[in-house]
């Protein structure tokens, strides 16, 4: 059995009790399982069943994202990835290869920055941290006409006062009349909790403009990993290629 050590997140274990895990390594009925678009409540499940070390349902989407990368990244050790473009210039269609070395390195909380974040605004006391995975669906299943900025700060927003129930806390954030507290919150959670994309540049084989490709985390995952020869060396066989 393959196991893969977690000693580093990019929330630091700050909304954990526990500060490092191992996991097993994927396997092809758990990959295909998973798809090539599974949404963060499937990675969750995941990892129920690759660990039983931690409780996985206190697991945060901006971890359960970079998890996924590992898992995809362990599948396929230090070869390559192959993914299908097209040049948002001219639309020409074609391939790139990747590998690690292509990856932004992890970015993790402080060690020193609070955690969870707190707001006194002389009323009430407002806790922030990492979005959920139950409330960024919450989001995510609002009208889109009602995915105003209450509703994004409402997903990163834990506590006001003793009250932790999502309903009442996103009724309490309506009722607020200084909109720079709104303001502040919001601002806080890009700084602090925010799952943000990173990007690859790239130079169009045909226009040579160049342009982005993202490196998301669940991006990984719909890579078609193909055969390296330089890894070939690791296998015994009977014949060759």
């Amino acid at each position: 059995m393959i196991y893969i050590p977690i000693n580093e997140l990019p929330t630091g274990f700050k909304p954990y009790p526990f500060k490092s895990f191992r996991m097993k390594a994927l396997t092809i009925d758990q990959a295909m399982k998973l798809g090539s678009k599974p949404t963060d409540r499937d990675v969750r499940n995941l990892m129920a069943e690759l660990t039983d070390q931690i409780d996985t349902s206190l697991l945060v989407p901006k971890d359960l994202r970079f998890l996924v990368a590992v898992l995809a990244f362990n599948t396929e050790k230090d070869r390559s990835w192959r993914v299908d473009v097209t040049c948002p210039h001219c639309r020409d269609k074609h391939t790139l290869g990747l590998t690690r070395k292509d990856f932004p390195p992890i970015t993790v909380l402080d060690k020193d920055a609070p955690y969870p974040l707190t707001i006194f605004d002389g009323t009430h006391t407002w806790t922030l941290g990492f979005a959920t995975v139950e409330s960024m669906e919450r989001f995510e299943q609002r009208d889109p006409e009602h995915k105003n900025i209450k509703e994004i700060v409402a997903q990163y927003v834990q506590k006001v006062d003793e009250e932790t129930d999502p309903d009442k806390i996103t009724d309490a954030l309506g009722l607020i009349t200084d909109f720079s507290l709104i303001a502040l919150m919001l601002k806080a959670a890009e700084k602090y909790f925010a799952i943000t994309d990173t990007y690859k540049n790239c130079v169009c084989p045909k226009c040579k403009k160049t342009y982005r490709v993202p490196l998301s985390a669940l991006e990984v995952t719909q890579y078609t990993p193909f055969l390296d020869p330089e890894a070939l060396g690791q296998y015994q066989t009977n014949f060759r290629l």
